[in-house]
């Protein structure tokens, strides 16, 4: 799993909450 995609997306603004799944796919 990569960490540097989560820290991606909470840069754009989407919480690990609303779009868990998301963070995991990528």
């Amino acid at each position: 799993m990569r960490h540097s995609n989560t820290i991606t997306f909470e840069s754009e603004g989407l919480s690990r909450k609303q779009a868990p799944q998301l963070t995991f796919a990528f």
